[in-house]
């Protein structure tokens, strides 16, 4: 049995409450793969504080970061632009579909697990039963 009273104010409440139905449906039954759930959920969440991948980058950064699809000549149109952005790195990849489809934005990371990509999606959905690829803004709920 993992106690996790002992998680009282490292871990939000609302991800307390959480825990023991998540832990298991997914078969988070020890101290270890808690430990590295809840660290992992913590990274890619920014310590449980979004549950949206950002990608607001400048220009500096989107070169810095995205170097494969970003150039000095292309990168000052894509700046700042969440939805452009997402939908340029994540094309074509991850079942997603094209740059025009916007498919890269509407499955960007979402979730404190920054779940990524329609055929994760599509995966996770039916893992749970749901229709993820209809209704993606559900991965960023409880």
């Amino acid at each position: 049995m993992i106690g996790y009273s002992k998680l009282k104010g490292k871990v939000p409440d609302t991800i307390l409450d959480l825990l023991p139905s998540l832990a298991n449906k997914f078969e988070i039954n020890t101290v270890l793969r808690l430990c590295h759930f809840l660290g992992q959920c913590s990274h890619e969440s920014g310590g449980f504080k979004t549950t949206s991948e950002n990608l607001n980058y400048s220009a500096e950064g989107l070169l810095k970061t995205f170097p494969k699809y970003f150039t000095k000549d292309n990168v000052n149109q894509y700046a700042r632009k969440p939805e452009l952005i997402a939908s340029k790195v994540y094309a074509n990849r991850m079942g997603n579909g094209n740059e025009a489809s916007k498919e890269g934005y509407k499955f960007r990371g979402k979730g404190y697990i920054q779940l990524t990509g329609k055929n994760n999606y599509t995966k996770f959905g039916a893992f749970i039963n749901e229709n993820l690829v209809n209704t993606p803004e559900l991965v960023a709920t409880p």
